[in-house]
């Protein structure tokens, strides 16, 4: 597994993982889903605990969309 390091997340968070016309993250929901990045590739788990209705699908896709940009480099 290719695990990506503190310093590769940092450059990634340039990127906004989701930007649509009506949906903007927030900034608690960046920061969370820039970790799970890192605690899935250095761990290959990543458990987002966190209230309802505070963004967990989001913030999982979101996840999915930088690994994803990611690979692309």
């Amino acid at each position: 597994m290719n695990v990506l390091k503190k310093h590769q997340i940092d450059s990634l968070k340039s990127f906004n993982p989701i930007k649509t016309n009506n949906i903007t993250l927030r900034q608690y929901q960046i920061d969370i889903a820039y970790e799970c990045v890192y605690n899935l590739s250095a761990y290959g788990i990543c458990y987002i605990a966190s209230g309802m209705r505070t963004g967990k699908s989001l913030i999982s896709l979101s996840a999915a969309s930088i690994m994803f940009k990611n690979k692309e480099n």
